[in-house]
């Protein structure tokens, strides 16, 4: 809390006080603004859900693969952790994508709106 001069009568006052305490002037207080967050631009959500599904239909390919595989036992380490393995690099390799591919769309979004 700060204090600040009355413009009327100059006494020192709080600046969260509604009005002066000795002459009763009323402060006019200005609302502090955030800062607006922009909103995602449609092109990098539209880029952000293709990638979900082609890295969907990417976890989806990596099961059905297992499940009818008959070479791999699927209650074998091995097997369960490859699984682990294949699906974290699925994943990380979707945030890489998602990151560079929505920094593309966002440098394409602005340069269609100059």
């Amino acid at each position: 809390m700060a204090l600040i001069n009355c413009p009327e009568c100059e006494t020192e006052i709080s600046d969260k006080a509604q009005e002066c305490v000795k002459c009763g002037n009323p402060l006019i207080q200005t609302p502090i603004s955030q800062p607006d967050t922009p909103p995602q631009p449609r092109i990098e959500k539209i880029v952000n859900r293709a990638v979900d599904i082609i890295f969907t239909l990417m976890y989806a390919a990596v099961v059905y693969g297992l499940a009818t595989s008959k070479d791999i036992e699927l209650a074998s380490g091995a097997a369960i952790f490859g699984l682990i393995i294949g699906f974290a690099l699925i994943y990380f390799t979707q945030k890489i994508a998602k990151g560079v591919l929505g920094t593309v769309a966002r440098s394409f979004d602005s340069m269609v709106k100059r």
